[in-house]
Parts: structure tokens; sequence; C-alpha cells
């Protein structure tokens, strides 16, 4: 997630959820573009360092967003190397939880359903899966 104030992430947010942009990096560009466009309200250096700033935070987004996406995949492996049949989807499930991962959480999956979920859904997933283990069987 692009480390904004909260006041104008939760604005974005806000844009993002009432369909004015498609996703937040749609409405931090569209910010940023603002901000060029308007230059000679804020400054010609100052934008220079906000354009630059932006760009960085974008690129740890979109960093940290693969990243996530490779730690889950390679957990749902070493998950099914171990015997594991079944993952449960964990949210973070506050006031940030988008809907869409609310009502996933605590849901079982298969692990060798090609059509169930994996975290990310998208920017700024904050979900995660566990194994489902069966100590009935475990302890036999």
């Amino acid at each position: 997630m692009v480390n904004l104030p909260d006041f104008i992430l939760k604005r974005l947010e806000k844009y993002v959820e009432d369909k004015q942009f498609s996703d937040l990096n749609e409405a931090i560009v569209t910010a940023v573009i603002h901000m060029v466009v308007h230059a000679d309200r804020y400054g010609l250096n100052s934008i220079k360092k906000k354009v630059k700033w932006a760009i960085e935070e974008h690129n740890k987004a979109v960093k940290a967003y693969k990243e996530s996406i490779r730690l889950n995949r390679e957990a749902l492996e070493r998950y099914k190397k171990a015997g594991c049949k079944q993952y449960k989807w964990l949210s973070a499930n506050d006031q940030r939880t988008c809907e869409e991962c609310r009502k996933l959480h605590g849901k079982i999956f298969d692990i060798d359903d090609e059509n169930a979920p994996l975290p990310p859904l998208h920017f700024g997933c904050r979900c995660t899966i566990v194994p489902v283990i069966d100590f009935k069987k475990s302890w036999r």
C-alpha cells in the first residue's frame, strides 16, 4: 500500500468506493496528474518532489504485491508437500478490509482446486492462508 497520510488515503479510497476510479492506483495517478497540471499553484520543486515520491511509493506497492503473490503460492506448495488437503482464508477484518476479502474470511478451500482464490486479491490486500489440519488423523 502506498504510504499516504490517512486523510488523503481515506479520500482516495472513498473515490474508489464511489466508483470514481477503478482502483487506488488510478486515483493516485490522477491526483499526481492534477498536481502537475496545476503546478503554478504548488510550485515546480514541490511538484518534482511529490511526483518522485509518488513513483517511489507506487513501485514499493507493486513490489510488495508481487512478493505477496510469490509468498502465498510458495505457502500453498509447502502445504501440498506436507500432505494438507485444504487451506483456510484469513482476512484482517478491520475497517480497512474490503467486502470481497471480508466475505472470504474463514472459508475453507481444497488445495487442488485451481479456481479457489489465493491472496492477494488486490493492492494492499492483507489476507493470507493457513493450512487446515485434521488433528484426528495427525495423531494416529
